[in-house]
């Protein structure tokens, strides 16, 4: 009978948890949709992914996928809670067979039915550049 070290065991379970091409292929495809619309709605500069699936450590069939949007503060509305809604209409049009939802601070977007295919969209806005040591830059959410 063969036996596994710890560590080939640890690498096959890895291999597990990490999202397969397909996950990371959809991911990409339903990026390139909703960041066609919000610039085309919201006039939106940036769009980029952040939490696990940004880090790299996100679990395979469980984790969704977490995006900032940026958009100019003269395109969105004082009330968060109207802009969240604004957000969600323009996603809703592009997307109407999804059921598009505000769950704050964020828009989800369900593409199926497993975490995996979903997307959550939060908009803020740029207010000042970073220092100059660092890679920060500020938004207001």
């Amino acid at each position: 009978m063969p036996t596994r070290t710890i560590n080939q065991g640890f690498i096959d379970f890895l291999s597990k948890l990490t999202p397969t091409s397909g996950e990371s292929k959809a991911a990409q495809d339903h990026r390139a949709s909703i960041k066609a619309c919000l610039e085309r709605k919201f006039g939106m500069t940036h769009f980029f992914q952040t939490g696990s699936f940004g880090n790299g450590t996100s679990i395979s069939g469980h984790s969704d996928v977490d995006r900032f949007a940026v958009i100019p503060s003269q395109n969105l509305n004082k009330n968060s809670a109207y802009t969240l809604n604004q957000v969600r209409n323009a996603l809703n049009i592009s997307f109407p067979n999804t059921n598009v939802s505000v769950s704050c601070p964020a828009v989800i977007i369900p593409f199926g039915r497993d975490a995996k295919e979903k997307t959550e969209v939060t908009s803020g806005y740029y207010i000042e550049p970073a220092p100059p040591d660092t890679q920060i830059k500020h938004y207001v959410l």
